[in-house]
């Protein structure tokens, strides 16, 4: 007997529209539980492309949208790092504004044990994701919680959609006893982070600014894991991390970006400049211990001690 595997093959097309448009699209085409990290409420111009196989799908989904998921992983969908305002306390509240005018919500059903799902008119929280009707309690990390998503699975298996759930936010899944968990993992969130900070880096303008996106960068990349489930174990989270190696190395190229080095001609620069830069040089001590201050809203600053003993610059 012959038996022929049909390979998954298709058509994407998405009209333009929003982001969580461009996912429903994406579900559409794949018929398969689809979920992303949800970046802006930017409109998108139309895309269309046939694909072969789910390899086809993610390259090409991958090269003209932006967004990639693991390869041989569920349609859990995310850019490879962070949004930005999930770091930034101004760029939050405004981002939850727009969303609310949007009236996003949430529509779900179970039968039979299958799940459907579809997020309306916009994005959700994944705290929301919590009151699906499952055959267990989801539960999530504090940092997941608040995280946006769009979501959208029909008759599709608890354990599918929650493995994209995970695959979207890069979380470990675990089935407990009484409940399922969206655990932290400290590896992609370290990935995702530096990622992020490097992006916001690439796409300033000035030297100063992408020190300052540069410096965060190079100080995650130096966490270990034990250090992230530290910071992260609660939203007021906090490491003092000692500066060694390549991060004096960060801290110097930070100051020197924003602030002028040695050699600077002081008078190129504005006169709040040129009093930082000779407050510095006259104050600080490089050969002094110093800290990179790294908390659970991903804000990272610098404790450097001064000459004067039991003082520190802070920046």
């Amino acid at each position: 007997m012959v038996f022929a595997l049909l390979a998954l093959s298709g058509k994407f097309s998405f009209g333009g529209g929003f982001e969580y448009q461009l996912i429903e699209s994406a579900f559409e085409s794949l018929t398969k539980p689809t979920i992303a990290v949800a970046y802006d409420l930017k409109p998108r111009n139309k895309l269309e492309f046939e694909w072969k196989s789910e390899e086809d799908f993610r390259a090409k989904f991958k090269n003209l949208s932006g967004f990639e998921s693991k390869i041989g992983g569920k349609w859990g969908f995310s850019k490879g790092r962070w949004p930005l305002y999930y770091f930034q306390v101004n760029n939050w509240d405004e981002y939850r504004s727009q969303l609310r005018s949007s009236n996003s919500t949430l529509k779900s059903k179970l039968e039979n044990g299958k799940v459907t799902v579809k997020t309306i008119s916009g994005p959700i929280q994944v705290k929301s994701l919590g009151k699906l009707e499952l055959s267990k309690t989801l539960k999530s990390h504090w940092f997941y919680d608040s995280c946006f998503v769009s979501v959208f699975a029909s008759i599709a298996e608890e354990k599918e959609l929650l493995t994209s759930l995970a695959d979207a936010l890069g979380a470990k899944f675990v089935e407990l006893d009484h409940h399922y968990s969206l655990e932290f993992n400290p590896v992609s969130h370290r990935a995702r982070t530096v990622s992020m900070f490097r992006y916001e880096a690439r796409i300033e303008s000035t030297p100063a600014l992408r020190a300052d996106y540069e410096y965060p960068a190079t100080v995650y990349a130096s966490l270990s894991d034990a250090q992230l489930n530290l910071i992260y174990k609660s939203i007021d989270g906090k490491l003092m991390l000692p500066l060694t190696g390549a991060l004096v190395a960060a801290v110097r190229t930070r100051l020197d970006a924003r602030y002028g080095k040695e050699g600077t001609n002081v008078e190129s620069l504005g006169a709040s400049t040129q009093a930082a830069y000779a407050w510095i040089k006259n104050n600080v001590d490089f050969g002094g211990p110093g800290w990179a201050v790294v908390d659970a809203m991903g804000r990272v600053t610098t404790r450097l001690s001064c000459k004067k003993p039991g003082s520190y610059f802070r920046f």
